[in-house]
C-alpha cells in the first residue's frame, strides 16, 4: 500500500459511495474501500427469496463491486411524492422529503444531465398519466431508468473516477475494525489478502449496504438499536398483459415525454399500509442478450454455442436493427411491440419487529459473524393478496387490455420478490433510540458517518438509490473537515 493517511475513507464503492466520492474530491483526497477483487465481472443471477437471503447475498457478493448492485438492478431512478410522506406518517419520511425537494434538481442534472426546466418537465408528467388514470384513482409514481448499457453507476461515473488523482480505490478489502482514540475514530484496520493493514484518515463514512453496515456498526458497544427492524419491499408477480406494449404505451404516451424509456407505478393506501403495482416492460430486446452472450461465450470458447448464437443473430436481423437504430440514432429505448407487460404488487414490511440483524461471533472478520432474522409475517401477505385482488378488478373494469391472472400462491414465501432494499437497522434522527442523527453522524462517536439505505425506517415505496443522492448532497452541504 503506497499510502496509509487519507482526508476521508468511504467504505462501499456503490452507487452512493462513487457520488459522494466524486462531489467531496474537489477539495479532499479520498480512499475508496470495495469488497469485491473482480468488479464489474459478475453473473446478473435472479435472486428469490429464501430464509437465508441476505446470508446468501452477502456471501456471494459481500460484495458486488464499483457500483454495487447498481450490478443487477435496472438502473430505475424516481423522486419521492408528497403523496407517500402524507401516507407514512409514523416513520421518520417527512424530514426526507424536505431533503429530497431541496437537492432532486441537482441530483438529476447530475445524474441525467438534465437542465432544471428538463426535470420540472419530469416532476410534472405525473399530470398527464393522471388524466389517462383519471378512471382508475389511483396515485402515478413516474420513474426514469438509466441507459440499458450504462445502469451500472460505476459505467455512468468512468471518467470522473479513473481520471480524479484525489481518488484511490483499494479493492479486495473488507473492514475487520476501527482506529480509535477513545470516542474519535481515527480510521479503520482492513484485512486484504490475509494481511491486516491500518489506514488513517481524518473522517470515515459508511456508504455499504443495510447488511454489511450493520456489521460495522454492530461493533460499538455504546450505540443501542443497531440491527433492529430489518424490512425490505416485497414484491410478487400477479398477471400480465399479453401483447399490448404498443397499445399501452401509445396510449400512456410515454415516450412522448422522454428520450430515456419513462415507466410508472401506481400506488394507493389499503388498509393503512401503501402499495404499488409496477409494470415491468422488456426494453432491450435479444441483441442486449446476444452481447452478454457472446462475452460470456468468449470466454468459454464454445464454438457450438457461438454458431447458434450468430443463427439467432441472423433470425431476428429486423428486431435487433430496430433496437440498434432506436438507440444510437435516438437514444431511445425499442419496446419489442409482442412482448407482455408484466404486472407486480408489493408494499414495504411494516410488521417487521422481530426482523433484526445479530452479532453472532465477534472474532470474525466478515458475514460470518452475523446471524439475521427475517420472515414475512402472514398478515403482511394477506394483505398483498387483498391489495392485488382488488387492483387487477379495478384496472379491469377501467382498461379495454386486460390484465390476465396468473396463478400464485400469496403464502408462499419464495413467490416473492424483493428489491434487496433492505432498511430500519440504524434510523436516523433526533429521537433517542436512533442511532444516526440529522448530520449523519454515528451518536456517542466522532468523525463517524453513515449514508445508506439502512437510515430509513422503512422502504415506503420507493427505489431508494434516489434518495440517496439527495442525502449526499444535504450531508455535503453540512459537512465540515476539520
Amino acid at each position: 500500500m503506497e499510502k496509509n493517511n487519507y482526508d476521508i475513507i468511504i467504505v462501499g464503492a456503490g452507487p452512493v459511495g462513487l457520488y459522494l466520492a466524486i462531489s467531496l474530491s474537489k477539495k479532499l483526497n479520498i480512499l475508496l474501500i470495495e469488497g469485491n477483487k473482480n468488479f464489474l465481472k459478475l453473473k446478473k443471477n435472479k435472486i428469490s427469496f429464501r430464509k437465508d437471503i441476505y446470508k446468501t447475498a452477502t456471501k456471494l457478493g459481500n460484495y458486488n463491486g464499483l457500483g454495487g448492485t447498481s450490478n443487477i438492478w435496472g438502473g430505475q431512478i424516481n423522486s419521492l411524492s408528497k403523496y407517500e410522506v402524507e401516507n407514512l406518517k409514523d416513520f421518520n419520511w417527512e424530514e426526507i422529503y424536505k431533503i429530497t425537494k431541496k437537492y432532486e434538481h441537482k441530483v438529476y442534472s447530475k445524474i441525467f444531465g438534465f437542465t432544471e426546466k428538463k426535470t420540472k418537465f419530469l416532476l410534472n408528467t405525473y399530470n398527464y398519466l393522471s388524466s389517462k388514470l383519471n378512471k382508475i384513482k389511483y396515485y402515478i409514481l413516474p420513474s426514469i431508468w438509466l441507459s440499458p448499457f450504462k445502469n451500472n453507476f460505476y459505467y455512468k461515473f468512468y471518467n470522473e473516477i479513473n481520471n480524479n488523482k484525489n481518488i484511490s480505490i483499494l479493492d479486495n478489502s473488507t473492514v475487520v475494525g476501527f482506529k480509535f482514540d477513545k470516542k474519535k475514530i481515527k480510521g479503520v484496520k482492513i484485512k486484504r489478502k490475509n494481511i491486516i493493514h491500518s489506514i488513517e484518515s481524518k473522517k470515515t463514512i459508511l456508504c455499504s449496504g443495510t447488511v454489511e453496515t450493520t456489521r460495522l456498526l454492530l461493533k460499538f458497544k455504546k450505540t443501542k438499536n443497531i440491527g433492529k427492524e430489518l424490512g425490505d419491499h416485497l414484491s410478487i408477480k400477479i398477471g400480465y398483459i399479453e401483447n399490448n406494449v404498443k397499445k399501452f404505451n401509445q396510449f400512456f404516451g410515454l415516450k412522448k415525454y422522454f428520450t430515456n424509456l419513462l415507466s410508472f407505478k401506481l400506488v394507493k393506501k389499503h388498509k393503512s399500509q401503501l402499495f404499488f403495482t409496477g409494470f415491468m416492460f422488456d426494453y432491450r430486446s435479444s441483441i442486449y442478450n446476444i452481447i452478454y452472450h457472446l462475452r460470456k461465450f468468449q470466454k468459454k470458447r464454445n464454438l457450438f454455442e457461438i454458431f447458434f448464437l450468430f443463427l439467432s443473430i441472423f433470425i431476428n436481423i429486423g428486431k435487433n436493427f430496430k433496437f440498434i437504430y432506436k438507440y444510437i440514432f435516438t437514444r431511445d429505448f425499442y419496446l419489442d411491440e409482442m412482448k407482455r407487460v408484466e404486472v407486480r404488487v408489493g408494499s414495504y414490511q411494516r410488521y417487521n419487529k422481530r426482523n433484526r440483524i445479530l452479532l453472532k461471533n465477534e472474532k470474525n472478520d466478515d458475514v460470518s459473524d452475523i446471524d439475521i432474522v427475517w420472515q414475512i409475517e402472514k398478515k403482511e401477505k394477506q394483505n398483498i393478496k387483498d391489495y392485488a385482488v382488488k387492483f387487477i378488478d379495478d384496472w379491469n373494469k377501467s382498461f379495454d387490455f386486460k390484465i390476465k391472472k396468473t396463478r400464485v400462491n400469496f403464502y408462499k414465501t419464495k413467490n416473492y420478490f424483493q428489491g434487496y432494499h433492505p432498511t430500519g437497522t440504524f434510523q436516523i434522527g433526533q429521537n433517542k433510540k436512533f442511532p444516526v442523527d440529522w448530520n449523519y453522524k454515528l451518536k456517542n462517536y466522532e468523525n463517524l458517518y453513515i449514508i445508506s439505505s439502512g437510515l430509513f425506517s422503512t422502504g415506503g415505496v420507493n427505489n431508494l438509490t434516489f434518495l440517496l443522492f439527495c442525502l449526499v448532497e444535504d450531508f455535503i452541504k453540512k459537512f465540515k473537515i476539520k
